[in-house]
C-alpha cells in the first residue's frame, strides 16, 4: 500500500507523541523513585536510632536512665511525625500512579511504599491490604511483605497471626513473646512458602529469642494470653 505524505506525517506525529509520553513517564518515575528513596531512609533512620536508644536504656540506671527515657520519648514523637508526613506522600503517589513495583522505581523505593503502610494505623493497613495482595500476586512486591502485613493486621484485630512475625513485649518485665500464633507446628512451612526464614533463625537474629513449638504451645501461649488480658485492664 502506498502511503500518502499526509499519512506519513501523521504516523511520525503520533510516534513522536508516544515517545514523548514514554519519556515523561520515565521522568515521573525517576522523580517518584528519588522521593521514595528519601522516604525509605527517613523511615529506617529513626527506627535504627530508637533501637540503639532502647539497647542503652535497658542497661542504664539512675540519672542516665531518666535522661535516656526522655530522649526515647522525644524520638518516638519524631518517628510519629515522620511517619505521618511519609504516609501523606505515599498516599499521594498511590493515588496518582497506583502501586509501583521494583521494575518501575527500583527495589528500595518500592519497599518504602510498603514500609510506610506497614507502619501506619490499622485503618490504613486494611485499606491498602487488597492493593498489596494484588501487587504480591503480580510480583510487584514480595509475598513476605504481604505476610508481614497480614500478621500485623491480625494481631491488631485480636486474631492469631499466621507467620509468627509479630512479637509482643511485656510492658512490666520487657520480656519478649511471639504473639498469638495459629498452628505453631507448621509455621515454618508457611514461612517458607512466602520466603521468610525459619522461626528459630528469625527470632534469634532479631530478638535473641529461642523457638520451640512444643514449649510455645504448652508454656508460652497460656502465659502470653494471661499477660495480655492483664495488660488490657
Amino acid at each position: 500500500m502506498k502511503m500518502t505524505p499526509v499519512f506519513l506525517i501523521l504516523l511520525i506525529f503520533w510516534g513522536n507523541m508516544l515517545t514523548a509520553q514514554e519519556d515523561d513517564d520515565m521522568k515521573d518515575y525517576g522523580k517518584v523513585s528519588g522521593q521514595l528513596d528519601s522516604i525509605y531512609q527517613s523511615d529506617q533512620k529513626v527506627r535504627f536510632e530508637l533501637m540503639a536508644l532502647k539497647s542503652k536504656l535497658d542497661k542504664a540506671t539512675g540519672q542516665e536512665k531518666v535522661a535516656l527515657q526522655q530522649e526515647f520519648a522525644a524520638s518516638i514523637l519524631t518517628m510519629q511525625k515522620n511517619d505521618s508526613m511519609n504516609l501523606r506522600a505515599v498516599r499521594a503517589i498511590i493515588d496518582e500512579y497506583g502501586w509501583l513495583g521494583p521494575g518501575k522505581i527500583g527495589g528500595q523505593a518500592s519497599q518504602a511504599m510498603f514500609l510506610v503502610i506497614q507502619h501506619a494505623d490499622i485503618d490504613v493497613q486494611k485499606k491498602y491490604l487488597p492493593l498489596i495482595r494484588e501487587a504480591a500476586e503480580k510480583g510487584e512486591t514480595s509475598k513476605s511483605n504481604l505476610a508481614l502485613l497480614e500478621d500485623r493486621i491480625a494481631i491488631r484485630e485480636g486474631r492469631e497471626q499466621i507467620y509468627g512475625s509479630q512479637v509482643w513485649v511485656d510492658p512490666v518485665t520487657n520480656t519478649h513473646y511471639v504473639d498469638l500464633l495459629s498452628d505453631p507446628d507448621h509455621v515454618d512451612e508457611r514461612r517458607a512458602e512466602v520466603g521468610l526464614p525459619p522461626m528459630e533463625v528469625y527470632l534469634k537474629q532479631a530478638f535473641g529469642m529461642e523457638w520451640d513449638p512444643e514449649t510455645y504451645k504448652s508454656d508460652v501461649l497460656p502465659k502470653l494470653k494471661a499477660l495480655k488480658a492483664s495488660a488490657k485492664k
